[in-house]
């Protein structure tokens, strides 16, 4: 799927394409096109193909870079992204594992858990 049609781009250019009003009529009962109306729908649709790939080559030339970044550049860019040290860690006072400040240790919830869970299929709770 392409970008264009994705963003609805495509969408957004065949609506605002200017709209040839024309009027035709059936000209027997049974329903049938004439050959001057078949001829008509088909120069319509042609010349709205024509429109639409038009814009779409334009919008293609249109979304190609000028220019190649070079690798300075993209260094400067991504200077501001470095790891950051974590200051927030600290010890668990049950356990002695590395847990993070105002968490719950997740070893010693998991022992909890599983002691609470035997605790109810011994009496009876669950």
């Amino acid at each position: 799927m392409s970008a264009l049609t994705r963003s609805g781009t495509l969408a957004r250019a065949v609506r605002t394409l200017p709209v040839q009003t024309r009027s035709f009529t059936l000209a027997s009962s049974t329903g049938t096109l004439t050959p001057s109306l078949w001829a008509g729908i088909q120069s319509y649709g042609e010349s709205l193909r024509q429109r639409v790939g038009q814009f779409l080559e334009e919008a293609i030339l249109r979304a190609v870079p000028k220019k190649h970044t070079t690798h300075s550049r993209r260094r400067m860019r991504d200077s501001n992204k470095a790891i950051k040290d974590r200051k927030d860690i600290n010890k668990c006072p049950a356990c002695g594992r590395n847990k993070l400040m105002h968490h719950l240790c997740l070893y010693c919830y998991g022992d909890i858990k599983t002691k609470f869970q035997q605790f109810k299929k011994d009496t009876g709770l669950l």
